[in-house]
């Protein structure tokens, strides 16, 4: 039975014999249906088209493409109908023939031009040692640090390279010696545990780019449900990448307060090494927000992209329930008395667009423990 999905005025289509709720929020079509396609992923196949879009719009010429991991094509298919201009060639492949043709058929059911497109049905590190390219989407199933090598030899200088990794556990602290097994990373599951992930991943990946003269500038990254996503700007330069390697550190975590303190020597319960620097370029963000009409049911990829924002430059984050509770307030303070409190003389502090309770701030911990002590005094609670 030939049956189809849409996404942003794209059309899907699959060769199954199995009835589809297309209804549900989470449906799956998974290989067995003919084509791998992933209705959660829109949020990141939306942010990318924007971030694509604005990343490049000083380029004085269409820049070279390459997604060695095409499955169903559908993130080419929206790329080619809403800035085709953007290109000048794009590179997909992947190990499956049928994932090809899913793709190619992507693009013959919306009426797309494959002038540009280039087809190779190839392992993923084969295609990206073919040639050099301005932007690289490294999106695979699982762990992306099997094709970091190839991709970031293989980006331009200023070019982007997109890495999303699904294996959040590892990075998380579930599994310690699968992190440090494949990402050279030590950590153990903190009440941050997300963002201490994310930053031992951009850690790893600038590890990486050091072997190669190569920095990796963090553009925009995040976490969200299952995934995490990072968009690097390349840069070609040995001073740069070791500055940038210089700068990672170890810290060490107190789950009782959840206080962090940033190391630079190896303790017995460190964390990392780990990437401290900024995880946004909020003027990037800004020109993304603006253009976030060029999306369809943008709700979710606006909420996300206001949240980074507005998100503050801190090393991890507090659970607020935890920490009220460490400062022994039995009822609560309502969140928007907290922030505001926090906020009064300048903006310090902020909700973590991780997690709905994590607050994240500029303050250190005894002035956070102050200050909560002090409005805690003001309430009389």
């Amino acid at each position: 039975m030939n049956t189809q999905i849409v996404e942003e005025k794209i059309t899907i289509p699959l060769q199954t014999s199995k009835e589809i709720d297309f209804s549900q929020e989470k449906v799956l079509v998974t290989k067995d249906m003919g084509t791998f396609y992933n209705p959660i992923m829109k949020i990141h196949r939306d942010i990318s088209l924007l971030v694509l879009k604005h990343f490049f719009s000083n380029f004085k010429r269409p820049i070279s493409f390459c997604d060695p991991m095409v499955a169903s094509g559908i993130r080419e298919a929206r790329y080619m109908q809403q800035i085709p201009q953007l290109f000048s060639k794009i590179y997909v492949g992947d190990i499956s023939p049928q994932a090809l043709e899913n793709c190619k058929q992507t693009f013959d059911e919306n009426s797309l031009s494959q002038e540009k497109i280039i087809y190779f049905n190839c392992k993923a590190q084969e295609l990206l040692y073919k040639s050099n390219f301005d932007c690289i989407e490294i999106d695979p199933f699982g762990s992306p640090a099997p094709f970091l090598d190839a991709a970031i030899s293989q980006t331009n200088h200023n070019g982007l390279l997109c890495v999303t990794a699904t294996d959040t556990a590892s990075l998380c602290g579930v599994y310690p010696k699968k992190a440090l097994r494949r990402y050279n990373l030590h950590i153990h599951k903190t009440l941050c545990f997300d963002e201490l992930g994310l930053r031992g991943l951009i850690a790893y990946c600038q590890r990486i780019a050091g072997k190669f003269d190569k920095t990796l500038h963090v553009e925009i990254s995040f976490v969200y449900g299952h995934f995490y996503r990072i968009f690097f700007r390349v840069e070609e330069s040995a001073q740069q990448s070791l500055n940038s390697i210089k700068e990672h550190k170890y810290i060490s975590y107190k789950r009782e307060s959840q206080e962090i303190q940033i190391h630079n020597f190896n303790e017995k319960e460190r964390i990392g090494p780990l990437y401290l620097g900024s995880l946004n370029n909020k003027e990037l963000i800004k020109k993304c927000i603006e253009d976030i009409s060029i999306i369809q049911d943008s709700k979710k990829a606006l909420k996300l992209l206001e949240s980074l924002l507005h998100e503050v430059e801190s090393i991890g984050y507090y659970d607020i329930h935890k920490l009220q509770s460490y400062c022994n307030i039995a009822e609560g303070i309502k969140f928007t008395t907290l922030f505001e409190f926090l906020n009064k003389d300048s903006i310090t502090s902020s909700l973590s667009h991780c997690n709905k309770r994590g607050l994240k701030t500029t303050l250190n911990f005894d002035e956070l423990v102050k200050l909560i002590g002090e409005l805690k005094n003001k309430n009389n609670i």
